[in-house]
């Protein structure tokens, strides 16, 4: 789901290139196994290094705001799962 959403910003913001979901997904999956060796958030710098290469005409702050903009996007969907989750369970007798 994470790489969906990604891809379907960099499609947003480069509106003239293809971005492939395959590129997107790859470079997230690269992203968790670089997260165990690099540390404080390096791996978001390897995803959007990745990604910059496959994009025509990329640049990497335009790849690094898509990646900010997905990050709070999942981060806020958690929170409000997880606060609908206890409200209804806060319900129950």
């Amino acid at each position: 789901m994470r790489s969906r959403a990604w891809r379907n910003l960099l499609v947003a913001t480069f509106p003239g290139s293809s971005v492939r979901w395959r590129d997107a997904y790859g470079a997230t999956l690269v992203t968790r196994g670089a997260g165990i060796f690099l540390p404080m958030h390096g791996e978001e710098a390897v995803r959007i290094g990745l990604m910059k290469d496959r994009i025509k005409g990329a640049s990497v702050p335009a790849v690094a705001a898509t990646a900010g903009v997905e990050g709070e996007w999942v981060t806020h969907a958690f929170n409000s799962v997880s606060a609908t989750k206890g409200a209804l369970r806060a319900q129950r007798p």
